[in-house]
C-alpha cells in the first residue's frame, strides 16, 4: 500500500534538496519515499 501523504512529503523535500543542493535533505526525501512505497532505495 502506497502512502500518498509520505509520497507528497518526499516530493516536497526532493524539490527543496535539488533547489538548495542539499544532500542531507535529498537522503531524507529518498528515505521517506522508500517508506511510502514499502521498499528500500539504494
Amino acid at each position: 500500500m502506497i502512502n500518498q501523504q509520505q509520497v507528497r512529503e518526499a516530493q516536497r523535500l526532493a524539490w527543496f534538496a535539488v533547489r538548495h543542493r542539499n544532500i542531507q535533505v535529498w537522503e531524507e526525501a529518498k528515505r521517506i519515499y522508500a517508506l511510502a512505497i514499502g521498499r528500500t532505495l539504494h
